[in-house]
């Protein structure tokens, strides 16, 4: 049975609780405090877009035969479900992103999703960004996650391997994502599967209620320069 979106709403609420608690326990006051002021009240980050050539193909994977892992594309809203048990807190997301009208493939182990990789052509309005994301008319906009318990296995290269194959039988070209400078763990996971800067970033903020978003062009490989990247997101922490 789908449960309701107030159930979801309060589902979201409790994992949020509990996330709110663990980081409390492992970071503690203070960190939660910078945390919590940066969510709910001033907030600024850049954002870059990257994009990538969809005939290059991904490293070779060892595919290990499961019945327990399946990937398949999402029916909607009917496959909520299967975020509950990992990704409770990502179901309103998910709601707002089908209701955009992308499309997402996930990978389940034993009926849970444990992984998503959304996908949409001609681009998104960002609501949260407050932003167009514009795209090419050979090219696709996406956004993965991962469980923390399953990154470094096989699944994120399985998972985009199904998503890229689908959409490169349609006649798309490239891909084009977008990734917070301050995850660096996922700027790394970018690079590391041959995306390449475009020479865009976008200046996020955020006062309470207030969002606005500046677009900005630029010269080089910014993001390639580990160096001073990580130095410049460490003096920011």
């Amino acid at each position: 049975m789908t449960h309701s979106s107030d159930e979801w709403r309060s589902s979201t609420i409790a994992a949020k609780l509990k996330k709110k608690i663990n980081e409390l326990h492992d970071r503690g006051f203070s960190y939660v405090l910078r945390k919590f002021w940066r969510d709910h009240f001033y907030k600024y980050e850049r954002v870059y877009l990257l994009r990538r050539d969809l005939s290059v193909p991904l490293p070779s994977v060892m595919r290990r035969s499961s019945s327990s892992k399946k990937i398949r594309f999402l029916a909607g809203k009917d496959d909520m479900e299967g975020f509950k048990p990992y990704l409770s807190d990502h179901c309103c997301h998910m709601e707002g992103l089908f209701d955009d009208g992308v499309q997402c493939a996930a990978t389940f182990v034993d009926g849970a999703i444990v992984a998503y990789l959304w996908m949409i052509r001609a681009g998104l309005y960002d609501k949260e960004l407050r932003y167009q994301v514009r795209c090419a008319p050979d090219e696709i906009l996406q956004g993965v996650y991962v469980h923390p318990d399953y990154r470094g296995s096989p699944v994120l290269l399985e998972l985009l391997a199904y998503g890229w194959d689908h959409y490169r039988q349609q006649g798309c070209k490239s891909v084009l994502g977008m990734v917070s400078e301050d995850n660096w763990s996922s700027i790394r996971m970018h690079l590391r599967l041959g995306f390449h800067e475009t020479g865009q970033r976008l200046h996020i903020y955020k006062l309470t209620a207030l969002r606005w978003t500046r677009e900005e062009s630029y010269q080089g490989q910014y993001l390639t320069d580990e160096k001073s990247c990580q130095n410049e997101i460490e003096l920011r922490g």
